[in-house]
């Protein structure tokens, strides 16, 4: 009996890994014969899932929520015959299967999940430092020409997606099963600061360093009148209005220009937003869909802007004003479940996260499939763990 309930688990933790290989395959191993069988292991993935919802039937707001968003990208970027194959594969069914999974995984054992989770990401973050440390002038050769950026899970700007998952699957994981953060946690931190600095990504060097100082000084009670949820959204508002879309006149920026004498474009990132927002009015209700890199730079003005460096006025760029609303939806159904959770100290932490990234999400359109695959985890949490009364500040 032992033994069985042994093999079960270790299968479950096999089902979770693999799912999350795949869905997160490093960058180096692109050259590797793994690549040649990456999109059959896909495949395979997304056949079990689809046949998990076959059998089971169930269905969640959440998912059909971003089954709906993926659509309706889908409908823009066919209507704009952009890149298609892309919309409907790698930017919609791997997505679906993605979040269903963990999903189907995550209710069979939520203890196991997270931890499975943590470990799986840590193990790639600590390659990942140590190619750091052997290769100081990078792994890999890109498709730009460029070596010394890449490593053992890609572009040093691409590391935060690998990092975050870690960070909070731990947390959440040893402070409801443990309540109390382990040295291994703490020495996360140091190696994903440490990576950083040597690759000197200020996004999300500054990023990391906010949430670091926010855990060790201000995740109390009386912190949280100030460090809330209210003032993260608000202060992220205000800072795309004033500072995205209006980079152009904004009187505040300007300001700054004139006392330092310098013209400040976050490394030529108001261009993008610019050019971007341009595009945006050309098709604001249902965006412009996915385009190819090609597409995409020549319409930015940057050689390497794939992206509008903003992620909202990326994914108003791509999907329109209605492609938002509906992803909205899903993150306020996360942030109305987020106040709800009984343990108070891992809300404010949730919500600080949720401000900070908002923040780092002001400087970089992060891949969508991190952004899914994060929040939902956290809403996959927040339906577990809702108080059934008053929680403690434990």
């Amino acid at each position: 009996m032992e033994y069985k309930k042994s093999k079960q688990l270790l299968i479950y933790i096999l089902q979770i890994s693999i799912l999350l290989f795949f869905s997160f395959f490093p960058e180096s191993l692109q050259k590797t014969v793994l690549a040649k069988y990456d999109i059959y292991f896909n495949l395979l993935i997304a056949c079990f899932i689809f046949f998990y919802i076959i059998r089971h039937k169930k269905t969640y707001i959440w998912h059909i929520l971003i089954i709906l968003f993926l659509t309706f990208q889908l409908f823009s970027t066919v209507s704009h015959q952009g890149h298609i194959a892309w919309a409907l594969w790698g930017r919609g069914v791997l997505i679906i299967s993605l979040c269903i999974g963990i999903q189907s995984t995550y209710y069979y054992n939520e203890k196991l999940f997270l931890k499975t989770v943590y470990l799986f990401f840590y193990s790639l973050i600590f390659i990942n430092f140590i190619t750091l440390l052997l290769f100081p002038n990078g792994m890999y050769e890109d498709i730009r020409g460029i070596t010394d950026t890449n490593y053992f899970l890609g572009n040093y700007n691409g590391f935060i997606i690998y990092i975050f998952p870690a960070l909070i699957t731990g947390y959440l994981y040893f402070k409801k099963y443990t309540n109390k953060l382990p040295p291994g946690y703490l020495f996360l931190w140091v190696i994903s600061l440490l990576t950083f600095i040597i690759k000197r990504s200020a996004t999300s060097l500054i990023g990391l360093s906010i949430f670091g100082i926010y855990i060790l000084f201000f995740n109390t009670q009386k912190s949280h009148l100030f460090f809330n949820i209210k003032s993260y959204l608000a202060a992220n508002i205000a800072f795309f209005y004033f500072f995205v879309w209006n980079s152009s006149n904004n009187q505040i920026l300007n300001l700054v220009t004139s006392l330092i004498g310098k013209d400040i474009t976050f490394t030529g990132r108001t261009l993008i937003w610019k050019n971007a927002k341009y595009h945006i009015y050309d098709c604001w209700l249902i965006g412009n869909g996915l385009e190819k890199a090609e597409t995409i730079t020549n319409k930015l003005g940057f050689i390497q802007a794939t992206s509008a460096h903003n992620l909202m006025l990326d994914l108003l760029y791509k999907t329109g004003f209605l492609g938002f609303i509906i992803l909205s939806i899903p993150f306020f159904i996360f942030l109305n479940n987020l106040k709800k959770i009984n343990n108070i100290k891992i809300r404010y932490f949730l919500e600080a996260f949720c401000g900070i990234l908002l923040l780092m999400s002001q400087f970089e359109a992060y891949n969508l499939k991190f952004i899914l695959f994060i929040f939902t985890i956290l809403y996959m949490y927040t339906c577990e763990n809702r108080k059934s009364k008053a929680g403690k500040f434990d």
